[in-house]
């Protein structure tokens, strides 16, 4: 698989940062009352957000992923990538356990925090002139949630993904992206790869 290069990951990168500092600045009160703060266990949610960034750089078309520093953020991973006439950037919460039950799923309270980290990140692309000087301007803005079961040991652990949800979408312009069939890839690619459960 062909990887991004490190030149064109850097304005991504730096937009990831700036744009999760903001976020704590304005709107840090949110961020704690819906108690998407982090994971518990830091160290094995680096280790699972690991794995699920590799997931994505691994999806078709290429997607550049970038982890959000120290979880400050209601998404632990942020991606992009130019797709079909348009930019899409994914964001994922990720959650992980040794038990597929004890996976956190987000609960109604965290999704609307999620929903307004997402809106606010709609803003924050056309103000950081992320797009640059690129000929296609509309994107889309989705996300969605990732459950992963780790096992093995801490120096050694495996990882499965468990659950792959996409979860809601904002857009940048009036276009009908449904009668378009963009927002079936937008939800092809929160599955990661995974299969769509029965």
């Amino acid at each position: 698989m062909a990887r991004k290069d490190s030149k064109q990951m850097e304005p991504f990168e730096d937009f990831v940062k700036e744009a999760v500092r903001k976020w704590q600045v304005e709107k840090g009160t949110i961020l704690k009352r819906g108690g998407l703060a982090g994971l518990s266990n830091r160290e094995y949610g680096d280790q699972a957000e690991v794995f699920v960034k590799g997931l994505v750089e691994a999806l078709t078309p290429n997607y550049s992923a970038s982890i959000t520093p120290g979880s400050q953020s209601p998404a632990d991973i942020m991606a992009i990538c130019q797709r079909r006439g348009f930019w899409h950037l994914m964001l994922i919460q990720v959650k992980s356990s040794m038990q597929v039950n004890n996976i956190y799923r987000l609960t109604p309270d965290d999704k609307k925090v999620f929903r307004v980290f997402a809106r606010f990140l709609k803003k924050e692309i056309v103000a950081a002139g992320l797009l640059g000087n690129s000929k296609v301007k509309d994107f889309v803005v989705s996300f969605g949630y990732a459950g992963v079961v780790r096992s093995g040991d801490q120096k050694r652990p495996t990882h499965e993904l468990a659950f792959a949800e996409y979860y809601d979408r904002y857009k940048s312009r009036n276009r009908d992206f449904e009668v378009e069939g963009v927002m079936e890839l937008i939800r092809r690619a929160h599955l990661l790869g995974m299969k769509k459960r029965k």
